[in-house]
């Protein structure tokens, strides 16, 4: 951590961080409650306040070219803040939606229930004017229009945290909004807070791997990790094509069974395969099938999985509690004719069983291979590399071939106590991306939970594709088998 003066702070970003897309991490808490926001304010602000004089950078600025004393004057990515403003970070009240608690509750709150007018910051980290840099943190809270409800919405930069560390920062917050000792003392002894500036804590971590990935060439670097490109996306021309989302939510009992399924058939041999393994199979297998409804040449192309992979327990067994970027791709190629054959009339449904638990078994592979190692190598790899931004996304990001899903499954935010003025939040949404072939699973409801429509413990899905491979995926017979759409 750099000094500037008795009160400017400084922390360089590492590699990691600056490979994440310029974009806010967001996620919008709801809550059944006839309180007025800024009622709700009163409870959680002090939570906040005490929040951030336990992590000061978060009332910093994103600078993503700003000379520090610790690089020797050179431009360099970093938070910057000030420690005599800590206490500025506020909630901001958004007012009031048009959309009803009970209505939307009652569909199970879908996203445009939550519109971005409710955010407190802007949507684009881009819109920010380089010389003042982007906030690190913003929250808001808004009203719903019968007033049964609240949304909180907190927004963190991407540079900043991954989602492992978002949803750590909000338990935080939520373990200081009481002023209970026990909580107080829980949240001061939290093993996530730290000194240690986090260029120091992630090269620790990887360190007894860096010298061996520092000795591999680059073009080695990126043969093992085509999830990295040297060479810029293709962009198509506009008009590009119309994206939709939907929100699915699948119930864990339909996976149980395809769990011992893939099991009995796998050719490596091990634990039966996550969940999270099944359900990227699952959506791969069937997004893939509803393009090819619209384009049949893929049947002849090789489509890519990029699923974000928390490696914090991949780097040390014990546990890695660190507030930064520590989510890797863990990407996963199958031929398009392999994850989706053409099925004969005899065998058609074992065929099909055959090709999903060959996609299981790539998948598990793949994020198998996820370790201290494998950091170390991509932190080698933007170590060499003079300009961070010229490393890119080694798939079709833009397209309708591959495929990148996000999990924030074992994100605990419906166990969050905020007290008992307001409680566990009811719904936890995040925006639907604007990109197709980019989606979502949102943090998981655990055993005994029940969701706003009674139902037992399921998986929420976000969707984003092209409008026609939406209509497509809806009419999917493998994948209604599996989900329903909120």
């Amino acid at each position: 951590m750099a000094e500037t003066s008795d009160t400017a702070k400084a922390e360089a970003l590492t590699l990691l961080d600056l490979l994440m897309p310029k974009i806010y991490v967001v996620v919008t808490l709801t809550f059944r409650t006839t309180k007025s926001t800024p009622e709700v304010a009163q409870i959680l602000q002090p939570g906040l306040d005490r929040l951030v004089k336990q992590l000061p950078w978060l009332a910093g600025r994103v600078f993503t070219n700003s000379p520090s004393s610790s690089s020797g004057g050179k431009g360099t990515p970093e938070i910057r803040w000030n420690e005599d403003t800590t206490s500025i970070v506020k909630l901001i009240d958004k007012g009031t939606t048009s959309a009803s608690y009970d209505a939307s509750s009652s569909k199970g709150m879908p996203p445009p229930a939550l519109p971005t007018d409710t955010w407190p910051v802007a949507s684009m980290v881009d819109d920010y004017p380089p010389a003042t840099g982007a906030p690190v943190f913003a929250a808001s809270l808004f009203r719903f229009v019968d007033g049964q409800g609240v949304g909180l919405c907190v927004c963190i930069h991407h540079y900043a945290v991954d989602a492992t560390a978002m949803g750590e920062i909000i338990r935080l917050w939520a373990q200081n909004v009481t002023a209970e000792p026990d909580r107080a003392a829980a949240a001061a002894a939290s093993p996530w807070l730290s000194s240690v500036d986090r260029t120091t804590r992630l090269r620790e971590a990887v360190a007894p791997f860096l010298a061996k990935a520092s000795a591999t060439s680059t073009d080695e670097i990126y043969a093992r990790h085509p999830e990295y490109s040297p060479s810029p996306p293709v962009v198509p021309d506009p008009p590009f094509p119309e994206c939709a989302f939907k929100l699915f939510k699948i119930p864990i009992t339909r996976l149980n069974g395809w769990k011992y399924l893939c099991k009995s058939r796998m050719s490596s041999v091990g634990a039966l395969p996550t969940t999270n393994t099944l359900v990227s199979g699952i959506m791969w297998s069937a997004i893939t099938r509803a393009r090819m409804r619209r384009d049949a040449s893929l049947a002849d192309q090789v489509s890519q999985l990029n699923l974000a992979v928390n490696a914090r327990p991949r780097i040390r067994e014990e546990g890695f509690p660190y507030l930064g970027n520590a989510v890797l791709i863990a990407p996963s190629r199958l031929p398009v004719r392999e994850l989706c054959p053409p099925l004969s009339s005899a065998g058609g449904e074992e065929e099909e069983e055959d090709a999903f638990v060959n996609a299981c078994e790539v998948i598990g592979a793949s994020t198998r291979r996820i370790d201290a190692r494998y950091v170390a190598e991509v932190y080698s790899l933007g170590a060499r590399t003079e300009d961070y931004s010229t490393i890119y996304a080694g798939w079709d990001l833009f397209g309708a071939r591959d495929l990148t899903i996000t999990s924030w499954a074992s994100l605990d935010l419906y166990e969050t106590e905020f007290g008992e003025e307001l409680g566990r939040p009811e719904f936890v949404r995040v925006p639907p991306s604007e990109i197709g072939g980019i989606c979502g699973v949102l943090p998981r409801r655990r055993a005994g939970r029940r969701d706003g429509n009674g139902v037992g413990e399921v998986l929420e899905v976000i969707v984003t594709l092209w409008t026609d491979d939406m209509t497509a995926l809806v009419e999917d017979e493998t994948w209604k088998k599996f989900a329903e759409e909120v």
